[in-house]
C-alpha cells in the first residue's frame, strides 16, 4: 500500500488525480441539476454539500482499489474504458450505501444514475483526448524525414497492433496507411489510418507516399503470399520487415521491437508444427537428462528446449571446449536455477564415458555427438567409422548397463540408401541401436530428418558469407535437392517422437517438401537487397565426393506408417541378424585401426547394401560377400 500510495507523488500522476476529482465533483454536481432540471431545492443543496466529500472521497478509494492510478493516459484502450466503468459503478454503490445507512438521507435514484454515467463519460473522455494528443504529436512529427515512413501489409488483428504501438513507442518511425487484400476494406480507416489499396498497389503506394519502410503484419501468410510481397518490393527497393509469427501475436508479443527482416525460413513451404508440450516434458521433467554433442546446433537446441521442461538435472556432454561453454552459459542465464552440469569427453572412449555414467546415472539419452560433414568424411573415413558408429555403440551399451529409461539417436536422411560414409556409418548406427533394442529394457530409438537451416554445417551460413563478400555464391550441381527444417522444428519433433517410442522405432520427420538449392540461393541474394546473377553470381563446382543429388527420407522397402502427430511417422527398416552386424563391426574396426580406407568402405558395404561407392581395380569383388538387406 505505501508503494501504491507513493505513486501518487509525482507531478504526471497528481495532475491525472486532480482532474479526476474536478471530474467527479463536476458529475456530482450535474447530477443535481439535471434531476432538478436547473437549481435544486435548499434541502437539496445541504444534501449536496453534505454528500460531495464523501463522493470525492469514495472516488479517490476506488481508483485507488481499482488500479485506475496505474493507466498510462496517452495509452488508453477500450479494456481500459471498461476499468474505468466498473470502478466507478462499484463507487456509485459505495456512494449509495453510505448516504442511505450512515446519512439515512433520501437521494432521488436519478441523481446517482446520472453521477456514474457523467462520471464515467468525464473520465474516459480526458484519457481519450489525452491518447489522441499523443497520436497527433506522433503524426505531426512524420514530416521529419529522419523519421522511417513505414507502410503497413495486412489492416488485421496484428496490423493494427503494430499501428498502435508504433503510433505510442515507435520512436524514429511514423506509419503511413495500409495495404489489404480485403475489397471491404478500401479507404477505410483504422487506428486514424487509411487503408490505401491492395498489395499490388504496393510500387504505387510506395513511390506517392516516399515509404521506407514495409511491414508485412500477416502472421499466417503462406510462403508463396511472401515471395509475392517481396517481388512487388523488389522494385521499388524498400526494405520489407515482418512479425514473429503467429505464434507471438497469441501471445500477445507483437511490438515494435520484435519486428525482423524476412528470412529464408518465411520462404519454406512449411506449415507451423504443433508441438505437444506434455508428450515431450512425460519423458524429461523431473528427470537426468544427458545430451551427447550438446555444442553443436542439433544439441545446443535440444538442450534450451529441454532447459524449458524442467528436468532435474541436465548434463551437457561434448568435445569441444568453447561451444560446451557458450551453451552452458547461455541456459545458465536464461535459467538460474536449473542444475547443470558441463562434461568434456569423447563418446568413444569407454572408460571415461563409462565414469560419467556411474557418476550422474542419466534416466533420458540424446544421442546428438556425430560427424555430419559429407566431404570431410569422405576424406576421413575412419573418423567418421569412429566417431559415427563406435561413439554410438558406447554410448548405447553404457544405456543398457545402466538401465536409462529412454535413448535416442539422432540420425539423418543421408543414411537411406546411401552413397557416402558419412550416410553409411549413420545407417549402421541405426542398425546398432535396433540391435540394442531387442535385448534391452531401455526404450532404445532413432530419429531422422534432413538439413537443418543455420546449423554450421549448413549452406545457408556459407551463402550469406560468399554474398557479404560479394560472390559468387559456389554450388555443386544446378538440379540438387535437400530437405530443410529448421533447428527448434526439428529438436521438438526430436522431443515428441522420444516419447512415442516404445523401443526399435526409426522415426522418420515430415521435412515437409524438397527444396532446389539454387532456388535457396537466390532467395538469399534477393533478401539481401540484391539480383541474382546480376549483383551476384552463382557458379557451379560439380558434384563432390559421396554427393547426390536429391536425399531420401525412407527406402521403398521400409515405407512408413502413421503416428498420433502428422509429422511424425515410423519406418520399418528390416532388421539385421546380430552375429552379421558383430562381424561387420569388428572388421570395420580393424580396418579403421588400420587406416584402411578402402576396406573401410568394403566393410560399410558388407553391412549396407544400399551403401554405393566406387571400388579401385584391386578392390575385392563385393558381390562375393554375404549382405543383408535394410
Amino acid at each position: 500500500m505505501k508503494a501504491t500510495l507513493a505513486s501518487y507523488f509525482t507531478l504526471p500522476r497528481l495532475g491525472q488525480l486532480a482532474i479526476d476529482l474536478i471530474i467527479a465533483a463536476g458529475a456530482f454536481t450535474m447530477a443535481y441539476a439535471f434531476r432538478f432540471e436547473g437549481l435544486p431545492p435548499d434541502t437539496y443543496i445541504t444534501q449536496w454539500l453534505t454528500l460531495l466529500p464523501v463522493v470525492l472521497c469514495v472516488r479517490f478509494v476506488i481508483r485507488l482499489i481499482g488500479g485506475l492510478h496505474h493507466q498510462l493516459w496517452r495509452f488508453v484502450s477500450l479494456r481500459d474504458a471498461a476499468a474505468v466503468a466498473g470502478a466507478h459503478l462499484l463507487g456509485t454503490a459505495v456512494i449509495v450505501f453510505i448516504a442511505t445507512t450512515v446519512y439515512q438521507t433520501h437521494v432521488p435514484w436519478g441523481i446517482f444514475a446520472h453521477d456514474w454515467w457523467i462520471t464515467v463519460l468525464g473520465s474516459v473522455a480526458v484519457r481519450v483526448l489525452r491518447r489522441l494528443q499523443v497520436e497527433r504529436r506522433a503524426r505531426l512529427a512524420g514530416g521529419n524525414r529522419s523519421m522511417q515512413r513505414v507502410l503497413l501489409i495486412g489492416a488485421g488483428q496484428a496490423g493494427n497492433l503494430i499501428a498502435r504501438e508504433i503510433m505510442q513507442r515507435g520512436a524514429q518511425m511514423t506509419v503511413v496507411g495500409f495495404l489489404d487484400d480485403d475489397p471491404n476494406k478500401q479507404r477505410s480507416r483504422m487506428q486514424g489510418l487509411e487503408v490505401l489499396g491492395m498489395t499490388e498497389d504496393l510500387p504505387r503506394v510506395v513511390t506517392q507516399c516516399a515509404v521506407d519502410q514495409v511491414i508485412l503484419c500477416i502472421p499466417s501468410a503462406t510462403e508463396r503470399e511472401v515471395r509475392r510481397i517481396l517481388g512487388l518490393a523488389r522494385s521499388t527497393r524498400v526494405v520489407v520487415k515482418t512479425l514473429p509469427g503467429l505464434t507471438d501475436l497469441i501471445n500477445g508479443k507483437v511490438e515494435v521491437n520484435r519486428i525482423r527482416a524476412v528470412q529464408i525460413e518465411d520462404l519454406l513451404n512449411r506449415a507451423p508444427i504443433q508441438f505437444d508440450r506434455e508428450r515431450a516434458a512425460s519423458i524429461t521433467s523431473g528427470r537426468v537428462v544427458m545430451v551427447t554433442g550438446a555444442g553443436g546446433s542439433i544439441g545446443s537446441e535440444l538442450c534450451r528446449q529441454i532447459a524449458n521442461l524442467a528436468p532435474s538435472r541436465l548434463i551437457l556432454l561434448g568435445r569441444g571446449e568453447f561451444s560446451i561453454y557458450a551453451i552452458e552459459m547461455e541456459l545458465r542465464e536464461h535459467f538460474p536455477t536449473l542444475d547443470l552440469v558441463t562434461i568434456i569427453a569423447d563418446v568413444r572412449d569407454l572408460t571415461r564415458m563409462g565414469l560419467v555414467f556411474e557418476l550422474h546415472n542419466p534416466d533420458v539419452v540424446f544421442h546428438a555427438a556425430a560427424h555430419k560433414h559429407v566431404p570431410l568424411m569422405e576424406k576421413n573415413p575412419g573418423e567418421a567409422v569412429f566417431n559415427n558408429i563406435f561413439g554410438t555403440r558406447v554410448v548405447a551399451e553404457l544405456s543398457h548397463r545402466h538401465n536409462v529409461e529412454r535413448f535416442v539417436l539422432i540420425s539423418s536422411d543421408k543414411a537411406v540408401n546411401p552413397t557416402n560414409v558419412m550416410g553409411a556409418s549413420k545407417r549402421i548406427a541405426e542398425l546398432i541401436v535396433q540391435d540394442f533394442a531387442r535385448r534391452s529394457e531401455t526404450r532404445f530409438m532413432s530419429v531422422r530428418f534432413g538439413n537443418v537451416l543455420g546449423s554450421r554445417g549448413s549452406v545457408v551460413p556459407l551463402f550469406k558469407r560468399q554474398i557479404a563478400e560479394g560472390g559468387p555464391i559456389t554450388l555443386t550441381h544446378p538440379d540438387i535437392i535437400r530437405y530443410f527444417m529448421t533447428i527448434p522444428e526439428a529438436t521438438q519433433l526430436v522431443l515428441q517422437a522420444g516419447g512415442l517410442g516404445q523401443g526399435g522405432e526409426v522415426f522418420v520427420l515430415d521435412m515437409g517438401e524438397p527444396v532446389k538449392i539454387v532456388d535457396l540461393a537466390r532467395d538469399l541474394i534477393r533478401l539481401s537487397g540484391l539480383e541474382p546473377d546480376v549483383d551476384i553470381a552463382i557458379k557451379f563446382t560439380g558434384l563432390r565426393p559421396g554427393e547426390k543429388l536429391f536425399e531420401e527420407l525412407f527406402t521403398a522397402a521400409e515405407g512408413t506408417s502413421a503416428t498420433q502427430y502428422r509429422k511424425i511417422f515410423v519406418a520399418r527398416p528390416e532388421s539385421i541378424d546380430a552375429a552379421k552386424l558383430e562381424m561387420g563391426l569388428t572388421l570395420l574396426q580393424a580396418a579403421a585401426i588400420a587406416g584402411d580406407d578402402m576396406g573401410i568402405r568394403r566393410g560399410l558395404k558388407h553391412l549396407v547394401a544400399g551403401y554405393q561407392y566406387q571400388p579401385s581395380d584391386a578392390d575385392i569383388q563385393i558381390d562375393k560377400l554375404p549382405s543383408v538387406n535394410v
